[in-house]
């Protein structure tokens, strides 16, 4: 469903005129975490973009750390059932993906699951540096691609 919007613009010049524009927008689709049947937690990711709380994705990161371990140390099925239930019962609309995984560690030491609690904030460092390595890499092609461009511009 389209809306229209109407955006009034006013524009103070240095002669203290006005200057008077009107604009409208039309904007097809509005997204918001608040909209009709958004009842569920979304999750803001680091990159800025909002989805739907998914607990499989918790039950697969503790998973692969539960690899990590041995015995004592993994977390039980309903030792992980119960994170993503605590998460749930904070009834957020929004919550940060950093803060889920805080609160995930948080739990494992509750659960006195110090080494798997390890496994896990070592594998979140090493996918921050990855991460940053990543968007040094784009900014050094950028880099590159600028060069390149004023290069041509100079002939």
């Amino acid at each position: 469903m389209a809306k229209a919007i109407r955006i009034s613009i006013f524009i103070f010049k240095k002669d203290k005129t006005v200057a008077n524009a009107t604009v409208f927008l039309k904007i097809r689709y509005i997204i918001s975490p608040y909209r009709k049947g958004g009842d569920e937690m979304k999750i803001i990711k680091r990159d800025g973009s909002i989805v739907d709380f998914d607990d499989n994705k918790i039950k697969v990161a503790i998973g692969k750390a539960n690899e990590e371990v041995r015995g004592r140390e993994k977390a039980s099925k309903e030792e992980i059932k119960e994170i993503i239930e605590y998460i749930k019962d904070l009834n957020k609309k929004r919550i940060l993906v950093e803060d889920v995984q805080d609160i995930i560690e948080e739990k494992l030491m509750e659960f006195d699951k110090y080494q798997l609690a390890k496994k896990y904030i070592t594998y979140r460092y090493t996918r921050e540096l990855v991460r940053k390595a990543n968007t040094t890499d784009q900014s050094k092609r950028a880099n590159r691609w600028w060069k390149r461009i004023l290069e041509y511009r100079k002939f």
